[in-house]
């Protein structure tokens, strides 16, 4: 078995895209983005879900205001963003 994933090893590094360190790089980022950005999107649609769900109970989502804060290299915050994020439905 790991005389099989050895040459398969060896077989996927004879690709041209990483032949070279700097695009064996390169190509480790855009697949790492592509998953945050994925992992975004099914969030994103989850929050959705329930906001619907919430919706056709005859319920009314209740928000919260969350923050969201950016320190610099010596942990001072420079950056502060406020948004709303579902937090409950309130079925009344």
């Amino acid at each position: 078995m790991a005389n099989l994933r050895y040459r398969l090893f060896k077989k996927l590094m004879q690709h041209p895209w990483l032949k070279t360190q700097g695009n064996r790089t390169i190509v480790v980022l855009v697949l790492i983005l592509m998953a945050v950005m994925g992992l975004s999107v099914v969030g994103d649609y989850r929050e959705r879900a329930e906001v619907s769900a919430c919706k056709a109970q005859d319920g009314i989502p209740i928000y919260r205001t969350k923050v969201q804060e950016t320190p610099d290299w010596q942990g001072n915050v420079i950056f502060q963003q406020d948004y709303k994020a579902f937090d409950y439905c309130d079925e009344r």
